[in-house]
């Protein structure tokens, strides 16, 4: 699963904020929300040591936009980021925040987002890299694959 960073860019105009998701070299553009009373890259951090991690794997990019309003009500700093697959266009978001009443506060508005942390983030990265075994399709068209069996006691 090839992936590719997204940053959040944003254009303020009379109405309201439009926010988006762009690649680096801006091949790919997601509306992630238009009319935001604020500026989102304002209230966000670049970094953030420490924190309550949430992550929302295949999400639509446009389901992301009711993040906004429950960000502008943090006390405390939080920082954004997604990654989308190259092959599917499918976005996955991650949010970290810093203060534990604003991350619940997260939690209980968007169901979407499930609790996450670094070791399983290593771990979904393993299991991606993992390769598919393969099989073999002889000259006489039969197929050859190798099985692995376990067997179970009781």
């Amino acid at each position: 699963m090839a992936t590719k960073q997204l940053r959040l860019k944003t254009e303020t105009d009379f109405f309201g904020t439009s926010v988006n998701l762009v690649t680096r070299n801006g091949d790919r553009n997601f509306v992630v929300g238009t009319r935001v009373p604020y500026d989102p890259l304002v209230k966000l951090s670049n970094k953030l040591e420490k924190g309550y991690l949430f992550r929302s794997p295949n999400v639509k990019p446009e389901d992301l936009s009711e993040i906004w309003p429950t960000i502008e009500g943090f006390e405390g700093k939080a920082v954004f980021s997604a990654l989308v697959d190259t092959k599917s266009d499918e976005v996955t978001a991650f949010v970290k925040i810093e203060d534990k009443s604003d991350a619940t506060m997260f939690a209980f508005t968007h169901s979407m987002f499930e609790k996450w942390s670094a070791a399983q983030q290593a771990e979904a990265e393993a299991k991606a890299k993992e390769k598919p075994q393969k099989v073999t399709i002889n000259d006489d068209g039969t197929v050859t694959v190798k099985v692995e069996s376990v067997t179970l006691g009781d």
